[in-house]
């Protein structure tokens, strides 16, 4: 007996979304239902327009300054509320345009939103500040749409006709409450501006100093949001379910900026620092280390695949860790409208409960368990200053699981990240795996991961086959999979399902690191003890569990044994050899504990062990 649910690889991205929220490893908002693939609907039709770089000279010129800012909606313990103070524009681009929309000077603002520049006498001018900078603090720019590729901008026109060698411009304000609520596209160009002075003050000590090659600038990315816009439309989705999210490979973050037009009672995330900075984490695994996720639907409470899980983690973690906070929060609406939290969870107290595991390893299969044990690792370090990253001061968070801390560093983590999940030469990529190579002792003698049931390798994910060659050696394995999976408000799948939600990842299935390379012949599986059918799997590097398509040989199905794929004439390289308890008939559950042994014909016909 065997069967399985395709869940069709909608990851092209990678979210969050916790308990009433997410669907795709996107940073969301809205409960989806089903899966759908996510393909890009038509092409640009037109480029971004070139950043503003050229200073030009001009004699007897007019030294004109100002100063830009943006706001946003203050968070409340009910949700989003009135409009904030204003908070700097930083290190981003001006734009001096004549009368012909010409450009006559470039400059930049500095780290107080501050500008100054010279331009010809006698004109009518306009200065924009917009919404992209290129420069060695932060590369981004914060776009309309795919289609039509323009920043946005706040101007102001002046006349430079004065016998004074100078003139300032009032304040320009990037509002939070206009009707095109630019205040929001600002932000989140803070708040990649304020990743990369973090990563800088972890990595390098300061937020002003580059250690190359271990960090000095991220490479550009592009977001696009557009207020009223779920950017989901672009992909051929559900106009009403509402996602923020990263496609792997293209540089672009796409935020969620409302549903049909709405701002003030919808889903959005443009105040969502927390959404933002996770979206933009993947950007940073994208480009500093790799990913193995498969995508999929998750809500941060479930076990899924290790190497989804180990992602979302990744990401929950550094957008913390990023913000120099522990509070993870996604709005909608605001106090204009009706307004609340989706989700408004402390990462340390973990008062909700959140992804709980029940046994040593299970934390390995979950999201929120990795995101708070990776928190637990640093915690409670000086982080950069949450308020305002432009400054060299720094916070401690309070500490609430004084038992669980560990003095750990940002940097041991990203040496593991950055230096070991980026080489080609490792596959699968878990949270074991990153583990296995930060060799931070103190850091393992902790209960940091324990606490959140983390084994420090690849134990029960990924183990390299063969460890050792040799005799008696069975694997014990005990299904306990769920009557059904249930993530947001959607079942989507039921009990003898191949899917990662249904099919325990930890339980039900052993998965091993096999690399085929033309010294053996076959796999064979024998069951030793126990009825539990046990079923056998080669999958593809890249597979989604349970998928046919990404199977590169399965064994016979059934209650005889033994059972065994051939790999002849399959390329040479690495595949995920799965182990499966078939949980399908429910009479027969649960099925006992079983016990079964490998063996590599090939490698004189003898058992291997894990």
């Amino acid at each position: 007996m065997w069967s399985y649910l395709r869940l069709v690889n909608v990851w092209a991205a990678a979210c969050v979304y916790f308990l009433l929220i997410n669907y795709i490893g996107i940073a969301c908002s809205q409960p989806e239902s089903g899966s759908t693939a996510i393909r890009v609907k038509g092409t640009s039709s037109s480029l971004e327009n070139p950043y503003c770089s050229t200073s030009n000279e001009y004699s007897n010129g007019l030294i004109v300054s100002g100063k830009a800012q943006f706001t946003i909606r203050n968070a409340t313990r009910k949700g989003l509320g009135g409009e904030s103070d204003g908070i700097p524009i930083k290190f981003a681009e001006v734009q001096i345009l004549n009368s012909e929309n010409k450009e006559v000077q470039c400059s930049e603002t500095d780290e107080t939103g501050s500008f100054s520049f010279v331009v010809p006498r006698n004109q009518n001018l306009k200065v924009l500040v917009n919404s992209r900078s290129m420069n060695n603090k932060v590369k981004a720019s914060i776009l309309d749409t795919p289609q039509t590729n323009k920043f946005y901008s706040i101007s102001q026109n002046f006349d430079s006709n004065s016998g004074a060698n100078t003139i300032n411009l009032p304040m320009m304000t990037a509002s939070a409450k206009s009707s095109e609520v630019a205040g929001g596209a600002f932000n989140i160009l803070f708040n990649v501006l304020r990743a990369n002075e973090s990563l800088r003050f972890y990595i390098c000590g300061s937020i002003l100093t580059t250690c190359s090659p271990d960090f000095d600038v991220a490479p550009k990315v592009t977001a696009y949001w557009k207020a009223g816009i779920n950017p989901y439309i672009y992909f051929g989705g559900d106009p009403t379910a509402g996602l923020s999210f990263y496609v792997p490979g293209t540089d672009k973050l796409y935020i969620l900026g409302g549903i049909n037009g709405e701002v003030n009672n919808t889903d959005t995330d443009h105040f969502d620092d927390s959404v933002i900075s996770h979206e933009y984490g993947h950007f940073i695994e994208d480009h500093y280390s790799k990913s193995d996720s498969p995508g999929g639907s998750h809500d941060g409470d479930h076990i899924l695949d290790a190497r989804l899980t180990w992602s979302e983690g990744w990401a929950d973690f550094f957008s913390a860790a990023v913000r120099g906070t522990k509070y993870y929060s996604d709005s909608y609406g605001n106090e204009d409208g009706m307004t609340g939290y989706y989700f408004n969870y402390d990462l340390d107290a973990n008062d909700d409960n959140l992804d709980i595991s029940n046994d040593e390893g299970e934390g390995n299969f979950r999201e929120f368990a990795i995101a708070r044990a990776l928190w637990d690792g640093i915690d409670p370090l000086p982080l950069p200053n949450a308020t305002d990253p432009g400054t060299n001061g720094s916070v401690s968070q309070d500490d609430n699981n004084d038992d669980t801390a560990s003095p750990s560093s940002f940097t041991t983590y990203w040496h593991s990240f950055n230096k070991t999940l980026s080489s080609s030469s490792f596959h699968f990529r878990n949270v074991g795996l990153f583990l296995e190579f930060i060799n931070d002792t103190t850091l393992m003698s902790s209960t940091a991961m324990s606490f959140q049931g983390i084994k420090p390798s690849r134990a029960d994910y990924a183990q390299p086959l063969p460890i050792t060659i040799g005799s008696a050696c069975p694997i014990k394995i005990t299904a306990n999979d769920p009557p059904h999976c249930m993530i947001g408000r959607t079942i989507v799948c039921s009990r003898g399902n191949l899917h990662a939600c249904c099919s325990n990842q930890l339980a039900s299935n052993d998965f091993y690191d096999v690399n085929v390379d033309g010294s053996f012949h076959s796999i064979d599986l024998d069951r030793v003890t126990g009825t539990a059918e046990l079923d056998i799997y080669l999958y593809k590097d890249g597979y989604t569990f349970g998928d046919s398509d990404d199977m590169a040989a399965m064994g016979s199905l059934g209650t005889s044994f033994p059972k065994s794929v051939n790999v002849d004439g399959i390329p040479h390289g690495h595949y995920i050899l799965n182990i499966s308890v078939y949980t399908g008939n429910a009479m027969e559950y649960p099925p006992g504990e079983a016990s079964y042994q490998l063996y590599f014909n090939g490698i004189n016909g003898t058992q291997v062990c894990p």
